[in-house]
């Protein structure tokens, strides 16, 4: 059975009652507060349509947190709640677990209720949309000219490299594409970039504001690619990239997202009223094909968080079951033993593949953020992680495994130690057991990595959460290339490790 299995849970299904409201199925931690109750979250404060006439709440102070039930009228959120019982709260890490109504199936466990809460957070792995007709300008070095002028942009630009391993490289075969030089000096008249940043802010479903910054207005020529590739980190707040169309004819270049099993394709050759745009995350794998006739002109922007905090009602309600479910978690006393819980993270982390530091909160991106923020808010310790998962599994999401073993990774391991890798071990004590054969270039990444299987059975595991390739070949955990060496996949993911408290 494999880990997915393992952690998927069923849950009952109850019949709507009468009248258009549905049973919100959970208990709401909300303040009483202006003659109203409402969801205080870090993302901004929340109230409730209505109080139902049998909960009587004036002699209550301001202020005062009760735990509330009620159902939803007209949607599933916090502002289509109607409240329908009331009661003084605990303190927060010590609030019980809520009631099991009679008509209700109890989920089998409360790793299953905290996995579905998470289940139900997934950000979107991109986003597009198109603008209003407006002609656009791009200046260079003070003068002005209209995209169309495409020989004009051409005469300001230069090959455009791209990064390896640390490296800037220039590499037609991978890359062949050129850069206007003038690159961080060049402004675009007629786009309102603002515009566009609120849709991926809404898409993303971040919690703080984000920003776009030019970095590249780039063009590709007949036969101008970009083989598949991520984006290469630049800065510790980077997010993801934004990409908007510069509206000149072209055949061909059509941008590919790949992101596990999922693919999208976008063709800007085809006509449209006005510019388009798409925006995704740093860790998505993407590729420009190759242009047949006309040129590709885009724009190129690095998006990055801010340190000014957004309110998105949707987020703030989802976090707030995510809450709920690891407070009956806490009281669970089913809860793990060793007092931790390992949660993959659905987004990967900014970082150079040569990086030397460990993984830090700071490098986290999308709703990890705000989970790991929420798991503290609860009382949790939470640590960062790294992990490494060697697997002959064939299944795309790397956390779906039959036959594989999870690792938590000490430091991190530099691409170039897996460039020339033919074999890969996890052991140092290596043992090629045909001698007459050529020989084998086998590395050993026992130094890198703590040869502790982690407990699969105290993880609880989102369905998109998501994991990076590092090698695919001739695998043994033993370091014997005998019978016992498979081809295996290897991959590292970033995680979160939860220390709950003591009770």
């Amino acid at each position: 059975m494999s880990l997915w299995d393992r952690v998927t849970a069923v849950f009952g299904k109850r019949q709507r009652p009468p009248q258009g409201s549905l049973p919100s199925r959970r208990t709401w931690r909300l303040t009483w507060r202006g003659g109203t109750l409402a969801l205080v979250a870090p993302h901004g404060t929340f109230p409730v349509k209505r109080i139902a006439e049998s909960v009587h709440l004036a002699s209550i102070p301001d202020g005062t947190e009760l735990v509330c039930e009620g159902d939803y009228e007209g949607g599933a959120t916090i502002s289509e709640l109607v409240v329908t019982s009331a009661v003084p709260a605990t303190p927060l890490e010590r609030l019980p677990r809520a009631r099991a109504k009679p008509a209700e199936p109890t989920p089998p466990v409360s790793h299953a209720r905290l996995r579905a809460a998470l289940d139900e957070l997934v950000s979107t792995r991109w986003c597009e949309g198109e603008l209003d007709p407006r002609e656009l300008a791009i200046t260079i070095d003070g003068e002005t000219a209209k995209p169309a002028g495409v020989a004009w942009l051409v005469a300001r630009a230069e090959p455009a490299p791209f990064g390896r391993d640390g490296e800037t490289i220039l590499d037609a075969k991978v890359r062949s594409a050129l850069r206007v030089r003038a690159r961080g000096s060049a402004t675009i008249g007629g786009l309102d970039i603002g515009e566009i940043v609120a849709h991926v802010e809404d898409a993303f479903a971040t919690d703080v504001h984000l920003e776009a910054t030019l970095l590249d207005i780039l063009v590709y020529e007949p036969g101008g690619k970009f083989v598949r590739h991520k984006d290469t980190p630049r800065d510790p707040r980077q997010l993801g990239t934004l990409l908007v169309e510069v509206p000149v004819p072209h055949r061909g270049g059509e941008l590919v997202l790949v992101e596990g099993d999922a693919e999208h394709r976008i063709a800007w050759g085809e006509w449209a009223s006005g510019s388009r745009w798409v925006a995704f995350y740093g860790d998505v794998d993407h590729t420009v094909e190759a242009v047949e006739t006309g040129t590709r002109v885009t724009l190129a922007y690095t998006l990055r968080t801010t340190d000014r905090p957004r309110t998105d009602a949707t987020l703030a309600a989802h976090l707030d079951t995510i809450a709920d479910a690891t407070i009956a978690l806490l009281s669970d006393p089913a809860r793990p033993a060793s007092g931790t819980l390992v949660v993959p993270c659905e987004r990967l982390v900014v970082a150079s593949n040569e990086r030397t530091e460990p993984l830090t909160r700071a490098m986290l991106r999308g709703s990890d953020v705000a989970i790991a923020r929420t798991f503290e808010r609860c009382g949790i310790a939470v640590e960062v992680i790294e992990v490494l998962l060697a697997t002959s599994d064939e299944e795309p999401r790397a956390f779906s495994r039959s036959d594989g073993s999870v690792y938590r990774v000490a430091r991190p391991i530099p691409s170039s130690v897996l460039a020339d890798c033919e074999a890969l071990s996890l052991n140092d004590t290596i043992d090629i057991e045909d001698e007459d054969e050529d020989p084998v270039h086998t590395t050993s990444i026992e130094s890198y990595v703590e040869l502790t299987d982690l407990d699969v059975r105290e993880w609880i595991v989102r369905r998109a959460a998501g994991a990076k390739l590092i090698y695919e070949g001739l695998y043994s955990e033993t370091g014997y290339f005998g019978n016992e060496a498979c081809d295996g996949l290897v991959y590292v993911a970033a995680a979160l490790l939860l220390r709950l408290p003591e009770r």
